[in-house]
């Protein structure tokens, strides 16, 4: 669509797919060999993670407002993807404990997102430092205010984390990633 070339990644997956739909005219013998078998892929080069050190995270919780802090915080701790840190509810914290259980993932699809199991389908619980809990409390606390200043009132235990503009559904991935 933007008029440059497709990545390597993305040519592999097309061709892939062609291959595939190949081998199933081959299979219904509709077609006598399979062309996309001999076609070469261009070879990708391995995906350099670029870590921000310890200084720099520091710098973006500082400078963020509470609930992207809050999220960055919550994937440094714990490891989660976004997808899984977009469907937390305030049930899946346990304050006394420190524990964080994941046991769903947001996808997003349409003007709201779809929630689902994890991308394992697993549930992990992970257990985070006093700090990060701490963090966690004042979003709480935040949040509660801010619910209360639009006439919601309490914030249930089902509620999300991260909930969207109207409150009823988890952010969007893309709200993750770019707010």
């Amino acid at each position: 669509r933007s008029g440059r070339p497709l990545s390597p990644q993305s040519v592999k997956k097309a061709h892939s797919i062609v291959r595939a739909a190949l081998s199933t005219a081959m299979r219904l013998q509709l077609i006598t060999s399979n062309p996309a078998m001999i076609a070469r892929t261009p070879r990708s080069e391995p995906h350099q993670h670029k870590v921000p050190d310890l200084d720099a995270v520091k710098a973006i919780i500082a400078v963020a407002e509470p609930r992207m802090a809050t999220a960055i915080r919550l994937a440094i701790a714990t490891g989660a993807r976004r997808g899984e840190l977009g469907a937390l509810k305030w049930s899946d914290i346990d304050v006394e404990q420190r524990l964080i259980t994941f046991q769903r993932s947001v996808v997003d699809g349409g003007p709201a997102s779809k929630v689902k199991p994890t991308k394992t389908r697993t549930t992990g619980v992970v257990s985070v430092g006093e700090a990060t809990m701490a963090s966690i409390e004042e979003w709480r606390a935040h949040q509660t205010d801010a619910a209360s200043k639009v006439g919601l009132g309490s914030l249930g235990a089902d509620g999300w984390v991260f909930p969207s503009r109207d409150w009823n559904h988890p952010l969007t991935l893309n709200q993750i990633t770019n707010d």
